[in-house]
C-alpha cells in the first residue's frame, strides 16, 4: 500500500494513495500527448526520490496508465507519414517505457529492499523492457544498449537467488501472460532473435506475438546439457543475443545459451 511519503522533487500531487488517484483521474481530462508529457515529467522527476520502499508501489500504480500512454501513441504514430511532430510523439513513446524500466531495474537493485520487493522490481522492469524494445523497433531504431546491460544483471540477480521460476501475481493484462522472471526474460530474447526490424509495423507487433507466444519453447541455461545451441547472451555484456560463432564449443563463464530447436 502506498503510504505518505515526503515531496522533495515539486511533483503534481503529494506522494500518497490518495492524492495519487486524484492526479490519475486529472490526466483522463487532457488530451492524451499532453497527459503522457506530464507522465513523463513524474518519472523523470522519481529518479531523485529516495525512499525506496515506498517508490516501488507507487511505480507499480504509475505501470498500467505508463503502457497504455506508450501503446496508444505507438499505435497512432506508425499510422502516419513521418514528419516531426510524428518523431516527437514516437519519442514520448519510448521515453516513458525507458525511464520506468530503468526506475523499477535500480529498485531491483537496492539492497535496502526485501529480496520479494527487488524481485518483484525485476520482474516488472524486465517487462517494461520488453515493451520498450518493441516501441524502440516499431519506430527502427536501436534498441538502447542500457536496457540490454539491465536486462543481464536482473537476470543474475534473479539466477543468483534461484528466483528465475518465482511467479509474480501482475495486475497487467499483457504481462499474465510470462508470470517468472525466465518468462519474460526468453520472450525478449526470442523478439530480439526474430529481427524484427527486417519486418514492416505491423509485422513487427505480430513477431511480438509470436514470442510472446512462443518463448516458453526457448531452452536456456548457463550449464546446458549439449554444445548444440545456436545462440548466446553474454551476460557481462550490454549487447543482445548472438548467433554462436563457432558451432559446438564449451559455452564461457557468464554467457547464456540459448536453444531455439523446439
Amino acid at each position: 500500500m502506498l503510504k505518505t511519503m515526503t515531496n522533495t522533487n515539486n511533483l503534481p500531487f503529494a506522494l500518497s494513495a490518495d492524492a495519487l488517484e486524484s492526479w490519475l483521474d486529472s490526466l483522463s481530462a487532457l488530451p492524451q500527448l499532453h497527459a503522457a508529457h506530464q507522465l513523463n515529467q513524474v518519472l523523470k522527476q522519481l529518479k531523485n526520490e529516495q525512499d525506496s520502499a515506498e517508490l516501488l508501489p507507487l511505480l507499480l500504480c504509475l505501470t498500467p496508465l505508463t503502457l497504455h500512454y506508450a501503446n496508444n501513441i505507438t499505435a497512432l504514430t506508425c499510422e502516419r507519414e513521418t514528419a516531426d511532430k510524428s518523431r516527437k510523439a514516437a519519442k514520448l513513446s519510448m521515453q516513458l517505457l525507458r525511464q520506468l524500466s530503468l526506475l523499477f531495474s535500480g529498485l531491483a537493485e537496492t539492497p535496502s529492499l526485501t529480496e520479494a520487493e527487488r524481485l518483484s522490481a525485476a520482474y516488472y522492469a524486465l517487462q517494461c523492457i520488453g515493451y520498450c524494445m518493441r516501441c524502440y523497433c516499431l519506430f527502427y531504431e536501436t534498441p538502447s544498449a542500457t536496457l540490454w546491460k539491465k536486462s543481464a544483471s536482473l537476470y543474475s540477480l534473479a539466477a543468483e537467488q534461484n528466483a528465475l521460476l518465482i511467479e509474480h501475481a501482475a495486475q497487467i493484462t499483457e504481462f499474465k501472460l510470462h508470470p517468472t522472471i525466465e518468462s519474460v526474460v526468453k520472450r525478449n530474447l526470442l523478439f530480439s532473435l526474430l529481427i524484427p526490424t527486417l519486418f514492416t509495423p505491423k509485422e513487427i507487433n505480430q513477431i511480438f506475438q509470436i514470442a510472446t507466444q512462443l518463448a516458453d519453447l526457448l531452452d536456456i541455461s548457463q550449464t546446458p546439457n549439449s554444445l548444440d545451441f545456436g545462440f548466446y547472451w553474454d551476460l557481462n555484456d550490454e549487447l543482445p543475443p548472438c548467433p554462436t560463432r563457432k558451432s559446438k564449443r564449451a559455452l564461457p563463464q557468464g554467457f547464456l545459451a540459448i536453444d531455439t530447436q523446439a
